[in-house]
């Protein structure tokens, strides 16, 4: 998924430099940057012949393990907290 890259005139102001641009992470399906890494991983893994993920994470990177195996099919078990 794209996010949106932005272009900030008042960083660039701020800095003293000609253009800044900002990258939207918060904008991906769990607000989260931390999708891009996990989607990898368990791409990866799943090539690789897995099945299930397990995630002891409740926060940002459970809720990616969650997204990601939802995603891909695997079936996946996070900590007690994790919306998924």
């Amino acid at each position: 998924m794209a996010t949106p890259l932005v272009e900030s005139r008042a960083f660039a102001e701020k800095l003293k430099v000609g253009k800044v641009y900002l990258k939207l992470e918060n904008c991906r399906p769990t607000g989260s940057f931390k999708d891009r890494g996990m989607q990898l991983l368990c791409s990866k893994l799943k090539t690789d012949g897995v099945k299930e993920i397990v995630c002891s994470s409740g926060g940002n990177a459970g809720l990616a393990a969650a997204y990601a195996g939802r995603k891909l099919g695997c079936v996946t078990a996070e900590g007690a907290e994790t919306p998924i």
